[in-house]
């Protein structure tokens, strides 16, 4: 439990660098370790608030754990999730492409640590 929660923590970490660089985001306040709450929170350019979520996983239970966050969001205009690439195999592709037009409000994020 703790490796994966180090292994969450790379993923914000990578996540927020993502989202200054190609988001061009204003702000960022991340949520290490295990607290609760929203991993991250993101003031864009337009100074707009947006929640998200990271995690770390094994393919076996990517398509659960992005349900999960998918779920922690419902109530948000707008989002960002954030995991490990390597979550990501041939069938949890085909997951993920259906979850980006399902929920074209929120920014998937895949991140490579």
């Amino acid at each position: 439990e703790i490796s994966n929660r180090i292994y969450s923590d790379l993923v914000l970490l990578e996540a927020a660098q993502i989202l200054f660089v190609e988001h061009h985001i204003k702000r960022i306040q991340l949520k290490m370790s295990n607290h609760a709450g929203n991993d991250l929170i993101v003031i864009d350019k337009d100074n707009k608030e947006i929640k998200g979520e990271a995690f770390n996983t094994a393919p076996s239970f990517f398509q659960i754990k992005m349900r999960k966050e998918l779920g922690k969001l419902k109530n948000e205009p707008n989002g960002i999730i954030a995991f490990n690439e390597s979550a990501v195999s041939v069938k949890n592709s085909v997951f993920l492409e259906r979850k980006k037009i399902e929920y074209p409000n929120i920014v998937f994020i895949e991140c490579k640590i």
